[in-house]
């Protein structure tokens, strides 16, 4: 896997409305060009998915009101 000059910058979780949520998987992202694993990241579920679509939805809401 390729590394970073600072780690702390790859993060492995889902952001969603100003906070990290982790899932209770990761799956792999994989170069494409190589096949090399690039990281493990969340696996975002039906919760995850959720909480994105409500803050989507009121961020919208701010931008029309």
């Amino acid at each position: 896997m390729h590394q970073l000059n600072d780690p702390q910058l790859l993060k492995n979780y889902s952001y969603i409305n100003g906070s990290w949520h982790s899932s209770a998987s990761d799956i792999a992202v994989n170069n494409p060009a190589t096949g090399k694993l690039v990281a493990m990241v969340s696996n975002a579920g039906t919760t995850e998915t959720e909480l994105a679509v409500k803050a989507a939805k009121d961020a919208f809401r701010a931008w029309v009101d």
